[in-house]
């Protein structure tokens, strides 16, 4: 079997022509899209409480910089109630729709991971299980039923960014925009979520160990 053989029969390549790929890309993102409300189709909100029923009453109750910039509560979420004003303002009084919003945002959180797991395998079908098994984790129909799951899926999105860009910032040449993109990731995802703060150590470690240098550190050690 040729070289060109054999490409065509590697996993997630379902075409040879370079030019029809987008295509095999829409479909499994479809599958990903199909899966996402397959899995959560039997979540429903009909009433809030606690938390839930707190922000949802502040919506009606505050302005808009009283709501995306509290005064006194003891903590700064800006980004995160800027978005969620916004999505007060599409849901209002129909609860329910915090569901599909929820699923949507997990579906798209799918599709990210596909790409991240494509670009390091070039391997669609691996791509695809990556989003897959996110989907059927906990950390995917946790969100799903509560108002807060957006907080949640935000603060999971911006992490996973900035450990992709800090990969790409360590492994590839030339990358010193990444890590600058992670550096503004993680500032605004303190903003979001104060638990992932503990993310500094991972910047400052890229940071002391660029391109190239860890794998030479490795390999002196080893000689």
């Amino acid at each position: 079997m040729d070289t060109r053989e054999r490409i065509k029969f590697r996993i997630g390549f379902s075409r040879m022509e370079k030019k029809y790929e987008w295509k095999d890309h829409v479909i499994f993102m479809g599958l990903l899209l199909a899966l996402a409300v397959w899995v959560n189709h039997g979540i429903q909100i009909k009433g809030l409480y606690m938390d839930d029923l707190y922000f949802w009453s502040c919506y009606g109750e505050q302005s808009f910089f009283e709501y995306v910039f509290p005064m006194g509560s003891t903590r700064f979420r800006f980004l995160y109630y800027l978005a969620a004003w916004l999505e007060m303002a599409v849901v209002r009084n129909h609860v329910a729709l915090f569901v599909p919003i929820n699923i949507l945002l997990n579906a798209a959180l799918s599709w990210y991971l596909y790409s991240i797991a494509w670009r390091l395998s070039r391997a669609k079908a691996i791509g695809f299980f990556t989003g897959a098994m996110f989907l059927a984790s906990r950390m995917a129909y946790y969100q799903i039923g509560q108002v807060l799951g957006l907080m949640e899926t935000m603060a999971l999105w911006m992490a996973i960014s900035i450990l992709w860009n800090l990969y790409r910032y360590v492994n590839e040449e030339n990358r010193e925009k990444c890590f600058y993109i992670a550096s503004l990731l993680y500032f605004g995802v303190c903003f979001v979520h104060e638990r992932y703060m503990t993310l500094l150590p991972l910047l400052l470690l890229a940071k002391k160990y660029p391109s190239g240098s860890v794998q030479l550190s490795l390999l002196d050690w080893y000689s």
